[in-house]
């Protein structure tokens, strides 16, 4: 599905960046070949709650949050140490210069309660609370006016909802691919960009 998607947007790697919204490993049958794609230059990602996970146990031997990367206990202690190093190039956040305001990425969201620009250098702090917001919440979920100051739009994943979704300036585009049985497999992989000032998305249909 991704190879399709970024035959369809006409994708040059010389020009053209991908940059993901999280969660690459424990959706769907590879996730190793997934993370790996942080090897690419033209490739970026944010860091979500499973990556966390999977750093977690890669480094320390264990489970820190439950989550489905069940597949990484099979990993041998190269791969697991490939995992760690791989995830250690991914942000917390990435914003995009558009000319304007700027275009934010982040797995969860940012909270009401701060700007964009806050919220990054608390990022950058390591400041544990923005980590836990920015890979764990759910609370975008809760409004469908979730403006946040300092910034055009912020793309986001981890929601798991039927299909892409604007909520304020947070573009949603998690449609949980990786179980179809949940809304159906029509809805895929979602990519999306901003033209002229709004948010586009492309579909590609699940393969299973």
């Amino acid at each position: 599905m991704f190879e399709k998607g970024l035959e369809q947007l006409s994708f040059d790697p010389t020009k053209d960046r991908v940059i993901s919204v999280g969660d690459l490993v424990d959706k769907g049958p590879d996730s190793l070949s997934c993370l790996k794609l942080i090897e690419n230059e033209w490739f970026y990602g944010a860091v979500g709650n499973h990556e966390r996970s999977l750093y977690h146990y890669a480094k320390f031997g264990s489970i820190e949050k439950s989550t489905e990367n069940l597949w990484s206990r099979k990993l041998s202690e190269k791969d697991l140490d490939l995992c760690a190093s791989l995830i250690e190039k991914m942000y917390w956040a990435i914003e995009i210069d558009n000319g304007s305001k700027g275009v934010g990425v982040v797995h969860s969201g940012v909270p009401t309660s701060t700007s964009w620009n806050q919220f990054r250098a608390e990022l950058e702090k390591e400041d544990r609370n923005s980590i836990e917001y920015a890979t764990w919440s759910r609370s975008i979920l809760k409004s469908s006016t979730y403006y946040i100051s300092d910034i055009d739009w912020v793309f986001i994943g981890h929601q798991a909802i039927e299909g892409p979704s604007i909520f304020g300036n947070h573009i949603c585009i998690d449609s949980t691919v990786f179980v179809p049985r949940r809304y159906g497999a029509k809805n895929g992989l979602t990519f999306s960009y901003i033209r002229e000032k709004e948010p586009v998305f492309i579909t590609i249909p699940t393969d299973y």
